[in-house]
């Protein structure tokens, strides 16, 4: 069987505002793909702050690496 879609990969806040949203790629694709990709991790790293300037993280699925800005349950 084939199947035809396109991945999205996105940012949801806690209260359900998209605050990134990266193009469309072909299915085929994986996540680690998409977040490469997207450039986000530079930007996180520069940008993911608190006002007091506490660092703040992201939560991901398994497919993405652990780093500075992301956390991911395994």
């Amino acid at each position: 069987k084939c199947k035809h879609c396109l991945k999205y990969h996105a940012i949801v806040t806690p209260d359900s505002l998209i605050s990134h949203l990266f193009k469309p790629v072909y299915g085929r694709r994986n996540d680690a793909f998409l977040w490469h990709e997207s450039g986000l991790l530079p930007i996180l790293q520069l940008h993911a702050r608190s006002p007091n300037s506490t660092p703040l993280q992201l939560y991901g699925n398994s497919a993405y690496s652990i780093n500075t800005v992301l956390l991911s349950p395994y």
